[in-house]
């Protein structure tokens, strides 16, 4: 396993994406963001996301980015624990 892999999650960041979709789905009109605890998190996550909206560009409208308050993922500054 390399640095990087041990860095990321991609079994979570699938997860997290799922919940991204759900929230769209059950909350259309609420804004939502997302925190990693490192880069490589958030990396794995959006890219998780973008394989999503690939397969169904419905959800397109919730990631325009000149919202009021748009969707974004953004890794803390403070680690865990």
């Amino acid at each position: 396993m390399t640095e990087e892999e041990k860095k990321n999650n991609i079994i979570e960041a699938k997860k997290v994406a799922d919940l991204v979709f759900e929230h769209f789905r059950k909350y259309p009109n609420r804004s939502l963001g997302v925190v990693t605890f490192s880069e490589a998190q958030q990396n794995a996550v959006d890219a998780a996301i973008r394989q999503r909206r690939l397969q169904d560009s419905r959800f397109d409208k919730f990631f325009i980015e000149d919202k009021e308050e748009p969707f974004f993922i953004k890794k803390s500054g403070k680690r865990p624990g």
